[in-house]
Parts: structure tokens; C-alpha cells; sequence
């Protein structure tokens, strides 16, 4: 059976077929996107929520990016995002926040449930925020997704 292992950035698209996909979430977010009646499937592990002021190239590295590259690949496909179900997983809280405002996980799954609602894809199942860390796995012969998760102990960075 093939596995694939997709590391902070990577993104998969593809017909179902025989294997295996993992990943490894903290702050990034996962999503799993399918559509069973197409059997089609996306998976996505995002860093950040926003790709940099003036990007020429997308990069799975952004959630942004991310949902960008989704809809070419569908689009490719005679496809829109609207015709898939999605899976979401992570953004999770792994260091101590001091202050006002969000963390970076927070801020990667309220970016990633808004491009759900703008792009109209059903969201099937969340996984997503808490002092925890995931790890996504996601059968690729029909999309089934498991979420395993355990607790982070955090630790408060310091600077030299």
C-alpha cells in the first residue's frame, strides 16, 4: 500500500486510489476536501493563513493559496469547490499567548472556515483548536479520515 506522508506546505490532488496519507498538525491546519460521486480528493497542511503581500507563485504553505490551487485543480477537473465535502483539522494552540488578538492557530482556522463559506464547500467534520496537537490521517481509496489528537504541554518561548 502506498503511503504518503505530506509535510507543512505539501498538497495532494487526485482521483481516489490505493494508499494512505498522514500528516502532522500543530498551528497548521489540514483540510481534506472529496467528492465520493467524482472520487476525487484533496488534502492540504497549511502554515499560515495569508501568502505574502505581492506572491507571484501559490504555495500550499497558505491557507489562501491553499483553497486557490483546490479550485484550479476542480476547475480542471469540470468541477467547483462547491461540489466537494470537506474534512478540517488543526490550528491548534502550542505555545503560550500573551496579549490581545488570536494565535497563529486561531487565525489559520478562521481563514480556512471563511474560504470554506466563500468557496460554498459543506463542511462534514471538524477537528480544530485546543492545546492540542493532530495527526490527520486519510484513506485515499474513498476519503475516510482519521483524526488522532493529543494534548500539548506548552512552553513559553524566550528570546536570547
Amino acid at each position: 500500500m502506498n503511503t504518503l506522508f505530506l509535510k507543512p506546505g505539501d498538497l495532494f490532488f487526485g482521483p481516489y486510489q490505493s494508499g494512505q496519507a498522514h500528516t502532522i498538525l500543530g498551528s497548521c491546519v489540514g483540510v481534506v476536501i472529496k467528492s465520493d460521486k467524482h472520487r476525487l480528493l484533496g488534502i492540504s497542511h497549511s502554515l499560515l493563513p495569508e501568502s505574502p503581500v505581492g506572491a507571484q507563485v501559490l504555495s500550499g504553505r497558505f491557507v489562501t493559496d491553499s483553497f486557490r490551487i483546490f479550485a484550479s485543480h476542480a476547475r480542471r477537473a469540470g468541477l467547483a469547490l462547491a461540489d466537494f465535502d470537506a474534512i478540517v483539522a488543526g490550528g491548534g494552540d502550542m505555545f503560550v499567548h500573551h496579549g490581545p488578538g488570536m494565535t497563529i492557530g486561531q487565525k489559520n482556522i478562521a481563514r480556512c472556515m471563511e474560504l470554506l463559506a466563500t468557496y460554498d464547500i459543506n463542511v462534514k467534520q471538524q477537528h480544530v483548536g485546543g492545546k492540542q496537537y493532530r495527526k490527520l490521517s486519510v484513506l485515499l481509496s474513498n476519503g475516510q479520515v482519521e483524526v488522532q489528537s493529543s494534548p500539548v504541554h506548552n512552553f513559553e518561548l524566550i528570546s536570547a
